[in-house]
């Protein structure tokens, strides 16, 4: 995802927030889907 040069800190904490909950959900999926298998 391309991100804009200059952003404004409350946006950037923002989307780093974001960026977290996106990897935490991949980490559930990717969990479980070992436990499926």
């Amino acid at each position: 995802m391309e991100k804009p040069l200059l952003l404004h800190p409350l946006f950037e904490r923002e989307s780093a927030k974001i960026d977290k909950m996106d990897e935490a959900l991949e980490l559930r999926k990717k969990t479980s889907v070992k436990i499926w298998k």
